[in-house]
C-alpha cells in the first residue's frame, strides 16, 4: 500500500518508507498479533491515500476506496472513530482553506462566515476530544468493589448526551491505595494500562 504514496513521497522516499516499515519494531510488534491491528493499519493508510487522490483528481472511484477503508476499519477495530475524527478535522480545515481563498460576491460576508465556521467546528469537536476524569461520576459495575471505583468515559454508564453511543464501554477503574484488586486485574489481562493506581481501558 505504501507504494501508492510514491506520487507524494517520490520513488526514493517511498522505497525508504517501505524499508523502514519492514524493519520497524513497532510494526512487527503489532503486526504479529492474530487480531485486528494489521487491518486497522491498512484501513488507515488506504483511507488517507484515497482522500488525497480524490482531492487531487475528483474521480468518483476514490470515494469507493474511502467507503471501503472506513467500513473495514469500523468492522475491524474500535479505533476507527479516532481516525474518522482526524480525517474529518483535516477535511474541515481544507474546506475552510479552499473557500477562504475564493473571491466572494459579497466580501463583507466572508469573515463572519469563517468565524462562525471555526466556532461551530471547535464546539463540535470539544466533547469528543476533551473529557476530564475528575468530573466523571462513579457507577457500580461487575468490576466495582470496596477499593475499586469505575468511572465511565464513553459508552455504558456515560450520562453525557453529547457523546456518540457507538462505543459499548470505555472507562477508568480507580484503585484505592492498598487495594488488592489491582494485582488480580493486572495479572488477568495485560491490556489494561496501569498508571498511578488507575486502569483505563
Amino acid at each position: 500500500m505504501v507504494w501508492l504514496y510514491r506520487r507524494y513521497l517520490g520513488k526514493a522516499g517511498t522505497i525508504i518508507a517501505m524499508i523502514l516499515m519492514l524493519i520497524s519494531p513497532y510494526m512487527l510488534y503489532y503486526g504479529r498479533y492474530v487480531r485486528n491491528e494489521a487491518y486497522a493499519a491498512f484501513a488507515g493508510v488506504a483511507l488517507l491515500w484515497a482522500i488525497l487522490r480524490y482531492l487531487e483528481t475528483g474521480k468518483d472511484k476514490y470515494t469507493y476506496w474511502v467507503t471501503f477503508a472506513t467500513v473495514l476499519h469500523f468492522t475491524a477495530k474500535e479505533t476507527a472513530f479516532i481516525y474518522t475524527a482526524q480525517i474529518l478535522s483535516f477535511l474541515g480545515f481544507y474546506f475552510l482553506y479552499q473557500i477562504a481563498r475564493q473571491s466572494w460576491p459579497k466580501a463583507s460576508h466572508r469573515n463572519p462566515f469563517l468565524i462562525l465556521f471555526l466556532a461551530a467546528t471547535g464546539n463540535a469537536q470539544t466533547p469528543y476530544l476533551k473529557r476530564s476524569l475528575s468530573r466523571l461520576s462513579e457507577i457500580k459495575t461487575a468490576l466495582s468493589t470496596e477499593n475499586a471505583h469505575y468511572h465511565p468515559i464513553f459508552g455504558e454508564g456515560d450520562d453525557s448526551s453529547s457523546i456518540i453511543r457507538g462505543i459499548s464501554c470505555y472507562g477508568c477503574l480507580e484503585i484505592d491505595p492498598g487495594g488488592n484488586e489491582i494485582r488480580a486485574i493486572s495479572t488477568a489481562s495485560p491490556y489494561f494500562p496501569q498508571v498511578d493506581g488507575r486502569i483505563c481501558a
